[in-house]
């Protein structure tokens, strides 16, 4: 990759979006790269789940972040330098497990809890993973028991 890299010593220096003809970046080529399953990058059912126009920007932004590990949790701040001993890693909820994004949504004590209450208020039946990506594959399943109350 390096190789490929041509230095014109008497040029200024210049940003090339390499996925456009016109080298310039737009949002439309970035979404239509991303949604694309021959790049690799991102399952495309998987983003349109994600990215469901009926959900709030903001939520769907952060469920981006919960699948793609990005939320700080204790062990992110960990790997990033922030945290500098794993022994300040473990969970605020329970104080028991290291806090990744798995156990910090679904494996706590507390948050399992949660789940389940909240599907006992909605009237559903869940089932939880281990993983956060695999349980919100799952979300369209709970959403079908929903029934929408008028009032």
């Amino acid at each position: 990759m390096i190789e490929e890299v041509k230095i014109y010593p008497r040029c200024p220096d210049e940003w090339e979006w390499r996925h456009s003809k016109d080298g310039l970046y737009s949002t439309s080529i970035a979404y239509e790269m991303l949604t694309k399953d021959e790049r690799g990058l991102v399952e495309t059912k998987f983003f349109k789940r994600v990215w469901n126009p009926i959900l709030p920007s903001k939520i769907a932004a952060f469920n981006w972040k919960v699948m793609m590990d990005r939320i700080p949790t204790k062990l992110n701040l960990f790997k990033r330098g922030v945290i500098k001993d794993m022994e300040d890693g473990k969970c605020t909820l329970c104080e028991v497990e290291d806090e990744d994004i798995n156990h910090l949504f679904l494996n706590c004590n507390v948050a399992r809890w949660l789940w389940m209450a909240c599907a006992n208020w909605w009237g559903i039946t869940i089932k939880l993973d281990k993983e956060c990506r695999k349980t919100f594959e799952n979300f369209g399943t709970w959403t079908k028991q929903l029934s929408i109350r008028e009032g």
